[in-house]
């Protein structure tokens, strides 16, 4: 008899049946009350892509072809094991990062004077933009049991960011702040990712160009209508002749 394992490995791409629940399993309660901005509908898209197009056909969906197959530090029998060199680079780099104090002296710097915006000499500056609803409105974000939206979400996400670099006592609430890090790196609804995904995968390796496309936050339909400017330079205590 064929196992589920002898047929095919694990694919990458997304399928809108296979979502965040599906990854979180019995875990997934326990980590919505954690975060329960994420969006746990999102498809979930997984790392290993050799047998992606034997689940697409057996499923019926589009199959596709790598760009390039030429991976030579990849041992099929164990594809997720590091070369010696490898293991060398991704051991120097950790030490790098940890040890280096230029780099420890920048960190400092960006914690004690950096801001995800900044009102300034009659201007408004921020990085990234202003999470939109598609008809221009502030969107709501959940964190920690309450939702925040315009400039109580830049708020709410500087605080934890220092949390999780400047909290010693409380273990949790570090890590928390941590993982709120990595949630305004990388995710949707956060001001500074601005987008729905990254397709950087699917530019280097793929010829289809939709899946190349990065949807990005409604904001970008936005920007250029003047109610909607006037109602972030309001949000952030300026009057309509501020500049953003």
């Amino acid at each position: 008899m064929n196992l589920l394992k002898d047929v095919v490995e694990i694919p990458i791409y997304a399928d809108n049946n296979i979502t965040w629940k599906t990854f979180f399993g019995d875990n997934l309660d326990e980590v919505k009350t954690l975060y329960p901005m994420l969006r746990y509908e999102t498809a979930e898209q997984f790392v290993k892509v050799s047998d992606y197009n034997k689940i697409a056909r057996l499923y019926g969906q589009e199959e596709y072809e790598l760009k390039d197959k030429n991976f030579p530090t990849i041992d099929p029998n164990d594809p997720y094991k590091l070369t010696k060199e490898e293991e060398y680079v991704m051991e120097h780099l950790v030490t790098v990062f940890k040890y280096c104090a230029y780099l420890q002296e920048h960190i400092r710097f960006l914690f004690a004077k950096g801001h995800l915006y900044k009102v300034f000499n009659g201007m408004l500056l921020y990085h990234g933009c202003v999470p939109l609803n598609e008809d221009g409105t502030f969107r709501e974000v959940e964190i920690e049991g309450r939702k925040y939206a315009g400039k109580e979400l830049y708020d709410v996400l500087e605080h934890l960011a220092r949390q999780g670099y400047y909290e010693e006592k409380d273990m949790k609430s570090r890590k928390y702040g941590q993982d709120i890090m990595w949630f305004i790196w990388s995710n949707e609804n956060s001001p500074v990712y601005g987008k729905a995904k990254m397709a950087t995968f699917e530019r280097y390796f793929l010829d289809d160009a939709d899946l190349k496309k990065e949807k990005k936050d409604y904001y970008y339909q936005w920007y250029e209508n003047e109610a909607v400017i006037n109602q972030i330079l309001e949000e952030f205590g300026l009057d309509r002749q501020a500049r953003l």
